[in-house]
């Protein structure tokens, strides 16, 4: 292959950084898709390449290519040119994301071979340090906070970070005051300042109490989702800590601003009806429809161009359709086992022979819209945009209905799922959508552990779905996707068949995998308000630990 046509082919694979088996790599249809699939001529060819006539980017990515693909001295030195070409860059040149991305690349391969290349790490670090405490630029300040956080370098300047992000956070917007103490706490932790970080944390609780102040009323449901975000980093502040800061009570009043928010909600939404698009197109037209869009429209057309299952017209046509039967049925699964039958009484409220016809109508409803909505768009984003798990633990982290602690899990599931490992993907959803449900059940006041002898267990998914205020907490919508899709023994029952290792290898192109990596992520990405909250009930488990990762 020629010069050109390898410049290309490299210039497509996506870099993920802190993957040391595969950095480089690309999900498109194309015969080279990581540095494995070059021959010894193609490498030969990209060794003989001028790198002065490469802009820096596409310089230190060919250096890191060619130190992949290279052993002993030759590695070391690539290796070592490209951490050294990344540190110059970084001292002159504004940082973007893509730069940070180098950065982190560079950082871990000075870790790994220390040496020349390790002290050229160090070089790389100073740069980056110096450059924070400098800019005043709010996005390249937290990308480099993070990537040096994240790679606990640095720790000899997490003072001075940490203040200089304070100093930064009064004079941005809210949201970006918030990421900014937010990073403040996680250098404060680093050198063992608990109260420093507990003061950020009860900042970052003010700002988002006072953005629910300034929309109540416009924006109703924007105020529950961000009131229920103050409790969520509330409650990572023990108690002793709260009451220290007056805070005692903190509680109990952003409880009550949850509820005039709700109720305002209510009014709102008696005046106002929210227009919907029909975008039931088929493959063809869902992919061409998101092709080149920006990133912000994309995720808006796959995430919310499509509706949750409407549990009240799933219920009346399987009503309507249970009335034909005139048989008692055997449910048998794929393995042979009997699942269920059709006279065995009630499955979470409704007739056991109308859930398995809302059952029968739901797994093709998830088919349709698997084949005809997600993956053709899904392949649009992917050959358009590269999303990192940082990406998801950022979504995670501002988002009302991920439990604190559990953002980087989350993160990751939905990052397997965009990168096509929809198996692996629902299988780390699956037991934190069981934990979800879990917390906000329980705080609820919802009673989610049993006793026995003396001993606590908690209640498994299907037990926890069946709870009459499952559908309260969640709305009956919700409640129906999680209960069709994760425990009815009717359906795909992916919380069991994966908790009890009942899916064998054909299960990796299930469509129902697929799904829950969408209606995960579609969950995650929008407002949520927990209409039963008990301050009392939540206060009792045990307070979540502030993120340090």
């Amino acid at each position: 292959m020629n010069e050109l046509m390898l410049r290309d082919a490299v210039a497509i694979w996506d870099l993920r950084p802190n993957d040391w088996g595969d950095p480089y790599t690309t999900a498109r249809n194309v015969p080279l898709k990581s540095p494995v699939d070059l021959t010894d001529d193609d490498v030969e060819v990209l060794r003989g390449i001028d790198l002065s006539r490469l802009d820096r980017r596409e310089r230190i990515r060919l250096l890191d290519i060619i130190a992949i693909r290279g052993s002993g001295r030759e590695r070391a030195d690539a290796f070592r040119r490209m951490v050294a070409a990344v540190a110059d860059e970084c001292a002159s040149v504004e940082l973007e994301r893509e730069d940070i991305e180098l950065c982190e690349r560079a950082i871990e391969v000075a870790l790994r071979f220390k040496g020349d290349v390790g002290k050229e790490g160090a070089r790389l670090e100073s740069h980056l340090v110096a450059r924070l405490l400098a800019s005043a630029i709010y996005a390249e300040v937290i990308l480099i906070s993070d990537v040096l956080f994240t790679h606990s370098r640095a720790r000899g300047q997490a003072a001075a970070i940490a203040s200089h992000l304070r100093d930064l956070a009064e004079g941005e917007a809210p949201w970006d005051g918030r990421q900014l103490r937010e990073a403040a706490a996680n250098w404060h932790y680093t050198i063992g300042e608990t109260s420093a970080a507990f003061d950020d944390t009860v900042w970052i609780v003010g700002s988002l109490i006072a953005e629910a102040d300034a929309v109540r009323s416009s924006r109703p449901m924007h105020a529950a989702d961000a009131l229920e975000n103050a409790l969520k980093v509330l409650r990572t502040i023990p108690q002793s800590e709260r009451a220290s800061r007056g805070l005692a009570e903190a509680d109990k009043r952003i409880k009550a601003k949850i509820d005039a928010a709700n109720s305002e909600r209510h009014r709102f939404l008696a005046t106002v009806r929210d227009e919907k698009v029909d975008v039931s197109a088929a493959a063809k037209r869902a992919w061409t429809a998101t092709r080149g869009r920006e990133l912000e429209e994309a995720v808006h057309v796959l995430l919310y161009q499509r509706d949750l299952a409407d549990y009240a017209q799933m219920r009346r046509a399987g009503e309507a359709s249970s009335k034909a039967l005139f048989f008692s049925t055997v449910y048998i699964s794929a393995d042979a086992r009997t699942i269920a039958r059709s006279d065995a009484g009630e499955i979470y409220g409704v007739p056991d022979d109308v859930w398995a016809q809302m059952a029968e109508a739901y797994d093709e409803r998830v088919g349709r819209t698997v084949a005809g909505h997600i993956i053709p768009i899904w392949q649009s984003m992917r050959a358009d945009h590269a999303l990192r798990v940082d990406d998801f633990r950022e979504l995670a982290r501002v988002s009302s209905i991920v439990p604190a602690g559990r953002e980087y899990s989350v993160a990751r599931a939905l990052a397997y799922g965009y990168d096509g490992d929809f198996f692996t993907a629902a299988q780390l959803l699956a037991p934190q959508v069981e934990n979800m449900v879990r917390v906000h059940l329980a705080n609820a006041g919802v009673l989610t552990r049993s006793y026995e002898g003396g001993v606590q267990h908690e209640v498994g998914l299907s037990s926890l779905m069946e709870r009459a205020e499952a559908g309260s907490v969640f709305g009956d919508d919700l409640a129906f996707e999680i209960r069709a899709l994760f425990c009815g023994p009717l359906g795909p029952n992916l919380r069991n068949e994966f908790a009890h290792g009942l899916v064998n290898d054909s299960g990796s192109g299930m469509h129902a995998s697929v799904y829950a990596w969408w209606l995960m992520w579609k969950v995650v990405n929008q407002p949520f308000a927990n209409p039963l909250h008990d301050v009392e009930a939540a206060a009792v488990r045990e307070p979540a630990l502030p993120s340090r990762e």
